[in-house]
């Protein structure tokens, strides 16, 4: 792993798990996690994602229309524009729609 890069454990309750710069990776545990994804945050990778209980935040305008899903191996890479936001480990890209992803409200 890399010196800018860092590791995230949640507990067992509900976490918001967000990296900094660099290439993070995320173990939410056990409940209902959200993953928070920006753009200049790296390339992270989540260990844990459970479909239909743990959700994907998308920070910093991204918007869900922007993103590619695409599979690898068996994990999904999410991609908004050429830059790669994370790796999703072992779910299939199929797998998540719309409904696992959260838009934060913009600052004003």
């Amino acid at each position: 792993m890399r010196k800018d890069a860092n590791r995230v454990f949640g507990g067992i309750s509900k976490n918001n798990l967000l990296g900094n710069k660099g290439n993070d990776s995320f173990s939410g545990g056990q409940g209902s996690d959200r993953f928070v994804l920006a753009p200049d945050n790296g390339s992270n990778i989540i260990q844990d994602f459970e479909d239909g209980i743990d959700l994907l935040q998308l920070n910093g305008g991204i918007a869900f229309e922007n993103l590619t899903l695409t599979e690898e191996s068996g994990n999904t890479v999410i991609n908004s524009g050429s830059q790669r936001l994370a790796l999703v480990s072992g779910v299939a890209s199929s797998l998540l729609t719309p409904e696992d992803f959260l838009i934060a409200e913009s600052e004003s």
